[in-house]
């Protein structure tokens, strides 16, 4: 059942918002703390708009990345609807036929549509995965030309931090916009998190309990931290831009006081004017530059 969410537009704009602010100087990182009704949704929707936003490098040809390929190197390949993760074998040419085989197939070169290296793929990961359709937020964010390109990107750009159970489960909520005739996309379809066998992954999702494993992806540039318990890895992020929301609809002070600490070590206030962005009725905000 469809649910209006007036609420929802301006936490994907605000990560919007950071996705488009220049890198913050040397040794300095942007912070923005909210306060919510409730955490429900909130970090995957800021999570969502800061993807949406980021910028998507067009591939290389299929031919040029062809030409530097050695036999059993892990690769990406789009082909159709199909995204597939295996070992590249060859490139041959029968009768002026072009094929190329990954894995245990084999496909005619002018049907392979994109074709990356993809080093350091694990056994589990070595898979094919039908592909999202995109829908109203990706056509609203006006990247459907780009949708299939940002298929094959890896890397955690962004982490979510939180309880792992409550953010895993709400990668299954779907969203949309209520003027398009498009469908919706989930929020793993947009987000895509590394979960072990994801041939491809845009994001990680983190425990807020702080385990030996649990480390933030040196090629992160965003945390948003879910909650209360999540907010106590503030002071050790060294990303470019960290969110902390805090519910509150939880009575602790932990997570309050820790903003507040953080932004009195030397803080730089920031206007949320100059972010180009409001929050909505029922959120409250700060922005401040702080130390890494």
């Amino acid at each position: 059942m469809a649910v209006d969410a007036p609420w929802a537009g301006p936490l994907l704009a605000l990560g919007a918002r950071l996705a488009r602010q220049p890198p913050p100087g040397p040794g300095s990182r942007l912070v923005v703390a909210l306060t919510v009704p409730t955490r429900d949704l909130a970090a995957a929707l800021i999570a969502a708009g800061w993807v949406l936003t980021r910028p998507v490098a067009a591939p290389p040809a299929v031919e040029q990345v062809l030409h530097s390929l050695q036999p059993r190197m892990p690769v990406r390949m789009i082909t159709g609807a199909e995204l597939i993760a295996g070992r590249f074998f060859s490139h041959d040419v029968v009768d002026g036929i072009h094929r190329v085989r990954v894995g245990a197939s084999g496909w005619l070169l002018d049907k392979v549509d994109i074709l990356v290296p993809a080093p350091g793929l694990e056994s589990s990961q070595l898979r094919r995965a039908d592909l999202a359709i995109p829908g109203s937020l990706v056509e609203s964010a006006g990247r459907m030309s780009s949708w299939r390109a940002s298929q094959v990107t890896c890397g955690a750009d962004v982490v979510l931090v939180g309880t792992k159970s409550w953010l895993a489960a709400e990668m299954a909520i779907r969203a949309g916009t209520d003027d398009s005739a498009l469908d919706q996309n989930s929020f793993g379809e947009l987000l895509r998190p590394d979960d072990g066998i994801r041939p491809a992954w845009g994001s990680a999702i983190l425990p807020a309990a702080r385990f030996e494993e649990a480390v933030v992806p040196p090629e992160t540039k965003l945390v948003v931290l879910d909650g209360a318990s999540a907010v106590g890895w503030l002071n050790d992020l060294t990303t470019d831009f960290a969110v902390a929301v805090i519910d509150r609809s939880v009575a602790d002070d932990f997570a309050v006081e820790s903003v507040i600490q953080l932004r009195s070590m030397g803080g730089t206030p920031v206007m949320l004017d100059s972010l180009g962005w409001r929050p909505p009725p029922g959120v409250e905000a700060l922005a401040f530059g702080a130390w890494r």
